[in-house]
């Protein structure tokens, strides 16, 4: 699959039509939903901590489908999570299947603007985090390309 172009100026992809649609939600249990994710190639969901409202370090990523990804699940910690997170897609270039984020997978934009939706969370006292590996529901797969 060809890569999306690239403005030189900034060195992200653009890649029109692509979205991150995500509600404020209780992340108590460790988890949070996106509701929607639409990008035009399989790339990256990534959730980053907002650091005076800036983003942040990377705390958590999925893999996501060229189309539409409805109710993506991802699993965080919240003993280390920030009540504002970030959402971002980025592109999977270079090693396909490999978050690269120092490298190659770098934040997609449409047009001057990078794919991003800040959302908040709330940490319901008392909740406990599951095993995750006891749970049906699948938090990360291979892209399809």
């Amino acid at each position: 699959m060809d890569a999306p172009p690239v403005d030189s100026a900034s060195e992200e992809p653009i890649v029109e039509n692509s979205s991150i649609f995500v509600l404020d939600q209780d992340a108590g249990e460790g988890r949070i939903i996106i509701g929607d994710v639409h990008i035009n190639q399989a790339g990256w969901l990534v959730i980053q901590l907002s650091e005076a409202g800036v983003p942040g370090a990377v705390i958590r990523y999925s893999a996501v489908n060229a189309g539409e990804n409805h109710d993506p699940l991802v699993e965080i910690d919240p003993e280390n999570a920030t009540s504002l997170l970030f959402a971002s897609l980025y592109l999977d270039a270079e090693v396909l299947g490999t978050f690269e984020i120092s490298a190659d997978d770098i934040p997609l934009k449409n047009g001057d603007s990078i794919i991003r939706v800040l959302f908040n969370i709330t940490l319901t006292k008392g909740t406990v985090v599951e095993d995750s590996s006891d749970s049906e529901t699948e938090i990360y797969s291979e892209p399809k390309y």
